[in-house]
């Protein structure tokens, strides 16, 4: 058991506890750029369906307005 003990980890305490905290550190900032990808993402999203939304209806209202001029001439 020692053998493969020594085999896999043969570090000092001190190396293994830098080698713990150097993880633990790039844990947490991939953590952190994931969850602010996530977030731009969503509010990348937002807003595109904003501006979707803006020129939809901006487009019916042209519309509307040209299909009442068209009527009122009729009339």
């Amino acid at each position: 058991m020692d053998d493969a003990r020594i085999k896999f980890w043969p570090f000092d305490l001190k190396t293994k506890m830098v080698a713990v905290c150097i993880a633990l550190f790039v844990g947490a900032i991939w953590l952190l750029a994931h969850d602010v990808a996530e977030e731009v993402s969503s509010g990348f999203q937002k807003v595109v369906a904003a501006e979707q939304m803006a020129l939809v209806e901006h487009i019916t209202d042209t519309l509307d307005e040209e299909s009442r001029g068209r009527a009122s001439f009729f009339l």
